[in-house]
């Protein structure tokens, strides 16, 4: 497991600080919330945190605590995710214009998620 479910909460900071020591590194965040558990958060780092940055450096903390992730390269940049069926780490690289591109880290309960799915209206096919 990446992440007991019992230290989500405390496990992000941590992940998300051992990229960086500042938050005027991070854009933005979102996270969604099932029944009172964080159940996905996904960190979004400025352009100008992400130009300093080799993308290399970016993924090896990740790979250091983890292993080698899965690899997948996207027209608009790269991925790298781990999963180990518990708790899901993705780490992105997405193109923002021609020449800048920002690193996204997105952390993911699949319980929880799975739950969420789960409360949805079913799909209907037309």
């Amino acid at each position: 497991m990446l992440v007991e479910r019992s230290r989500f909460v405390e496990e992000v900071p941590r992940l998300v600080f051992a990229v960086t020591r500042t938050l005027d590194d991070i854009f933005g965040t979102t996270a969604s919330f099932v029944d009172d558990r964080l159940a996905h958060i996904e960190v979004i780092y400025s352009t100008a945190y992400s130009a300093r940055t080799a993308w290399d450096d970016f993924v090896e903390i990740a790979t250091r605590k983890y292993g080698t992730g899965f690899h997948l390269p996207t027209p608009g940049g790269d991925v790298e995710m781990w999963d180990d069926g518990h708790t899901t780490l993705i780490l992105e690289r997405r193109a923002v214009t021609d020449q800048a591109s920002a690193y996204t880290l997105t952390l993911k309960d699949d319980a929880a998620a799975l739950q969420r799915g789960s409360r949805c209206a079913p799909r209907i096919e037309v």
